[in-house]
């Protein structure tokens, strides 16, 4: 399968590693960055030991496949790295690359980027040797001339077991499911991320909060609010209802329909839902018979409470509060005027090191958000 089409879409997944190349040689040479430089005594974050983390699964997933001669598993593995590269360790650590103080802090997200960069690049040298051969040379060439002259002269990395950290990995990964959900009910809501919200509440089926705990800056970054809470039952977020599914109950129980809907409305919603979920049926009396509906036959509805707007899935439920105060609907206006001017930058052709005088004409509101 090979056309324009698909040809495409290969290198717009590509584009994601390229542009995390790009964004770290961007803000290197502006901060003339020597990533040869390590310092020993410097402490890394949590992220950047999940970076690592996770540097090592890719790599002992792509080596393993590499074995077998089995190459999907191994891109599907590549893919799923660019993604987290970019779009979570990139993300969550743009403003320790952005601040204006070159401290120790700032040094250690360049070489955790760097070192992930150039393993990725090796593993990578085999599929895409060009591409490869291309990032190589300035990630690695450029700064160490006692390096390998090729990226195909290197030796393909090995997977260190000892840097994997699975009790971390798995945090993290409850973490991001947290912030999906917690992305698709501010969606859900119509708000933009953008605009900051006071709470998210959270209800893991399993109680792990200490988890999440662990990783609540990364969940408030990523979801723009800011506490975390946790909720011992999804009832105190939501209120669920049961009703019927007509075209199946149609075809079994005909005019009876009617009465049955009847019946379902007359059930408390929670107990009628819980019942469902813990049988695997609910009983209903019809005309002073029993009869057993199963799980095809109604469905269960949830409805947020107010002011809450809600994802879930089977072990976990998440609430955003979409009550907006004063303070909070100022910060978003704010927000979007930085918004607005970053795009107008990005217009003019500006440099990113670029330093430019603002005026702005508001009144009213916006002017006070701005203050």
């Amino acid at each position: 399968n090979f056309g324009y089409g698909p040809a495409s879409e290969v290198k717009r997944r590509f584009l994601t590693l390229w542009n995390t190349y790009r964004f770290f040689v961007q803000y290197a040479n502006l901060d003339g960055v020597d990533p040869t430089k390590v310092d020993p005594a410097a402490e890394r974050e949590l992220m950047d030991h999940w970076l690592l983390s996770r540097m090592q699964i890719l790599v002992r997933d792509v080596e393993q496949a590499l074995s077998t001669y089995h190459l999907p598993p191994a891109v599907r593995a590549m893919e799923d790295f660019f993604d987290d590269l970019s779009n979570w360790y990139v993300r969550l650590n743009r403003r320790r690359f952005w601040k204006s103080d070159n401290d120790s802090d700032k040094a250690v997200a360049y070489q955790t980027l760097h070192e992930a960069l150039v393993t990725v690049v090796k593993v990578l040298a085999p599929f895409l040797p060009f591409l490869a051969e291309e990032l190589y040379q300035n990630l690695v060439r450029s700064v160490d001339s006692d390096a390998p002259q090729s990226v195909h002269h290197c030796e393909f990395p090995q997977s260190r077991v000892d840097l994997i950290d699975e009790g971390l990995m798995a945090d993290m990964d409850l973490a991001k499911q947290v912030v999906s959900l917690g992305r698709s009910a501010r969606t859900d809501s119509g708000l933009k991320v953008r605009q900051p919200l006071a709470r998210v509440l959270v209800w893991t089926r399993d109680g792990e909060t200490e988890a999440l705990d662990r990783l609540e800056g990364l969940i408030l970054q990523e979801l723009n609010v800011k506490s975390l809470a946790f909720v011992d039952a999804p009832e105190s977020l939501m209120t669920r209802k049961v009703l019927p599914d007509f075209r199946n109950l149609g075809r079994k129980y005909g005019k009876r329909v009617p009465k049955i809907q009847k019946a379902i409305a007359g059930l408390d919603g929670e107990a009628a839902a819980s019942h469902l979920e813990s049988q695997g049926f609910l009983a209903i009396d019809l005309d002073g018979e029993s009869v057993e509906l199963t799980p095809d036959e109604v469905r269960v509805e949830t409805e947020a409470l107010a002011e809450l707007a809600i994802a879930e899935d089977d072990a976990i439920v998440v609430a955003v509060d979409t009550g907006l105060n004063d303070e909070l609907a100022d910060e978003g206006l704010a927000r979007e005027f930085v918004h607005t001017v970053q795009n107008l930058r990005k217009a003019s052709g500006l440099d990113v090191a670029d330093r430019i005088e603002m005026v702005y004409d508001g009144s009213g509101r916006l002017e006070k958000a701005l203050e």
